[in-house]
């Protein structure tokens, strides 16, 4: 289960990450575009960051639980 969340939140800040190219293409004003990247590029972060430290804290507690 905490692998999945893991690999959920990496796969979450893909997404993000690859819907921003899309949105010019999307019949929506240049104001919304801007709104919605800002809105994607701080959420692929947050979501890269969480399943970094996530991942990073997982080893620690394999370790602590093996030793």
């Amino acid at each position: 289960m905490k692998k999945v969340l893991g690999y959920s939140l990496l796969i979450l800040s893909i997404l993000a990450w690859c819907a921003i190219p899309i949105l010019p293409f999307i019949d929506i004003s240049k104001a919304q575009i801007a709104a919605f990247t800002t809105g994607l590029i701080v959420a692929g972060e947050v979501f890269f960051y969480s399943f970094a430290s996530w991942e990073r804290n997982n080893r620690k507690v394999q370790k602590l639980i093996q030793a």
